[in-house]
């Protein structure tokens, strides 16, 4: 394959993932205008950030095995099509609800891409050292997204009302879908078989979680509608680690975690990740809240974190 036609691909794969980046950070700066639009309370701007994430992390494992299935174009360039599709529904969205089901739209949808763009990289890239390059770029543009989310969003907002944060992806994403069909070739896999079961313990695990700790600020830990959701995220996260763990083919490799590198990696992932997006969501609504500063504001204390990230 040439290396132009290399270029191109990479090109392509980093744009749905820039894609999926930017709206991790931008729906934060639109909240305060979703809030008097749409009439939300707290707890539904928190459901509108968490829809999303929880959709994509809940389908990622399953992602990457429905590629190795299927063919990873056919589902990246599927999950463009979704997103996409999706970020239409945001920007047209005439209720909390339906915004929120448009929101776990987009965040399948991203799942779908992300995990396949990973496959279609290690395919095209055959050269190790070359391979760590596109890891890089692409990684490196994730973050670029997700730093300049928040900036793009306040000023698209500011302009144009907050369903241009979400219209944004329409021209990109058509772009995107129409480059991978032209310029992406087949990669041919060796298939993994779905797993029903695992996937729906992880989704309702995530769920139950998020519910959790989204409910318990306004009805009390101890109220009942958080119990429930605690113990149901209890008896899934450990009923899927119970599968995985008598499974020939578990959907997370059993020795992953043994690695040290890995597991630290990871501690530090996971701790990066809630300092920033917790204080990127009360930020937001602090200052255009109590502040009363205007959408271009509140990203500039936040936009520069990502960057830094190892």
């Amino acid at each position: 394959m040439e290396k132009v036609n290399r270029t191109t691909i990479l090109t392509i794969i980093s744009m749905g993932f820039f894609m999926v980046c930017l709206d991790t950070t931008l729906v934060n700066v639109a909240l305060s205008e979703l809030k008097l639009s749409l009439n939300a309370n707290l707890i539904g701007l928190q459901w509108i950030v968490a829809s999303y994430t929880i959709a994509f992390a809940s389908i990622l494992l399953s992602a990457g095995s429905l590629g190795d299935l299927i063919g990873p174009k056919k589902v990246f360039c599927s999950g463009l099509i979704l997103f996409t599709c999706a970020s239409l529904l945001c920007g047209i969205a005439h209720s909390l609800s339906f915004l929120i089901f448009s929101r776990t739209l987009q965040g399948i949808g991203a799942a779908l891409s992300v995990a396949n763009s990973l496959s279609l990289l290690q395919g095209v890239f055959s050269d190790p050292a070359e391979r760590a390059k596109a890891f890089g770029v692409w990684g490196g543009l994730g973050g670029v997204a997700t730093a300049i989310g928040p900036v793009a969003g306040g000023i698209l907002i500011a302009k144009f009302g907050w369903p241009s944060a979400f219209l944004l992806n329409i021209p990109f994403g058509i772009l995107a879908i129409f480059m991978t069909l032209k310029h992406i070739p087949e990669i041919n896999v060796l298939p993994h078989k779905i797993k029903p079961l695992s996937q729906l313990l992880t989704a309702s695990a995530l769920g139950a979680l998020a519910f959790t700790f989204i409910s318990a600020g306004s009805t009390g830990w101890f109220s009942a509608r958080v119990i429930v959701a605690a113990i149901i995220f209890i008896l899934a996260a450990l009923s899927f680690l119970l599968i995985e763990q008598l499974s020939a083919y578990p959907m997370l490799p059993k020795g992953l975690f043994r690695m040290r590198k890995f597991t630290a990696a990871t501690m530090v992932g996971l701790i990066i990740n809630l300092g920033f997006y917790g204080q990127l969501f009360i930020m937001s609504l602090y200052f255009q809240q109590l502040k009363h500063f205007s959408t271009m504001h509140p990203v500039l204390p936040s936009c520069h974190k990502p960057s830094l990230w190892p």
